[in-house]
């Protein structure tokens, strides 16, 4: 759970992850997916990047997966404000 400092377009990403991640972005527990993303595309990983478009004093739920059931291990989350 991640509460915006400001309103703007921040960027979530996965970098130094140890495995093939999908990274998304809810409103709540079981709320609506906001942004998703599987693959890092700009920078040809396998860890995922988005931009999620904030509004400060909100509460997000990022959620951090395995592109499927084999993959797992250690994770890295990386915000950063525009």
């Amino acid at each position: 759970q991640w509460t915006a400092p400001s309103t703007g377009d921040f960027v979530i990403d996965t970098a130094g992850s140890d495995f093939d991640t999908t990274l998304y972005v809810l409103d709540g527990c079981e709320g609506t997916e906001l942004v998703c993303n599987d693959d890092d595309e700009e920078a040809m990983e396998l860890t995922s990047s988005l931009t999620l478009s904030a509004t400060a004093d909100t509460e997000y739920l990022i959620v951090v997966d395995g592109f499927d059931s084999a993959e797992a291990g250690d994770y890295i989350v990386n915000i950063t404000a525009p």
